[in-house]
């Protein structure tokens, strides 16, 4: 009995060894199949790139041919159009070029006749200013000195001292007159006062002065002034009003300065 338990044990192991030695050559086999699969994989992956490589050149080849019969064919049959119309392009551009020199130019000599026509009527209105001064014995200077023109009264700056001494000649009535405005000129001559008294004396009129030139503001200002008359002062601010100055657009908005008018007996 223990005999055959012992062969029966046996025979068990051995089975169980050979199902196991089947079940590892199986598994084994399985690996290698699966390696086989993966190389299999690999080799139609980059065959595929390859072939994909291949129609990208194929595709540029193609695309390069196909321009070369296109460029091919307007040549022959196109040829000399082509070469027209780029002269034409050509002349076109060299006109333009032309047309745009000779606009610039002009451009430039109107620039400079309207830089020579300003020149020409700065030039005129300093010489019917500086005639004016010279005429009323009053110098149209920003000089804080007096000088000698051969009138009467408050020479060389307007608020000048009315005392000074450092003057002669005789006084030239009603039209006697000067102003002081930075920068400014006359655009024509002073405006007269109007009076009708046997008065004499120097009025000096603080005048406010747009950019445009025109008079916007007069008052009577104490400082250099000899005459207290109320009718010679407001015949002075009535006079100023009228007084109109050049035009200065890069003025500023409001500019001040001075008329100062010179009466004597009639």
């Amino acid at each position: 009995m223990k005999k055959i338990f012992i062969l029966f044990f046996f025979v068990s192991i051995t089975g169980i060894c050979l199902a196991q030695s089947t079940d590892l050559q199986t598994l084994h086999q399985l690996k290698l199949k699966r390696a086989a699969i993966v190389k299999n994989q690999k080799e139609l992956s980059d065959r595929i790139r390859r072939l994909q490589e291949e129609k990208r050149q194929l595709t540029e080849q193609n695309d390069k041919l196909r321009l070369s019969i296109y460029r091919m064919e307007r040549k022959i049959y196109y040829g000399d159009k082509t070469q027209d119309a780029y002269e034409k392009i050509k002349n076109f551009d060299e006109e333009k070029a032309d047309a745009e020199r000779k606009a610039e130019q002009e451009k430039q000599l109107k620039l400079e006749a309207e830089r020579k026509k300003k020149a020409e009527e700065k030039r005129i209105n300093d010489e019917a200013r500086n005639k004016v001064a010279n005429a009323f014995g009053k110098s149209n200077s920003n000089s804080k000195s007096e000088g000698y023109s051969g009138g009467s009264g408050n020479q060389g700056y307007p608020t000048g001292d009315p005392n000074s001494k450092n003057r002669s000649g005789s006084g030239l009535g009603n039209s006697g007159s000067g102003f002081s405005l930075s920068g400014r000129s006359l655009d024509g001559a002073l405006p007269e006062p109007n009076y009708g008294i046997q008065e004499e004396g120097i009025v000096v009129v603080q005048v406010t002065v747009n950019k445009y030139g025109h008079v916007v503001a007069a008052v009577y200002q104490f400082k250099g002034t000899t005459t207290q008359n109320s009718t010679l002062k407001r015949a002075a601010i009535e006079a100023a009003k009228k007084a109109k100055f050049n035009s200065d657009k890069n003025a500023s908005a409001f500019q001040k300065g001075t008329i100062t008018y010179h009466f004597e007996l009639h």
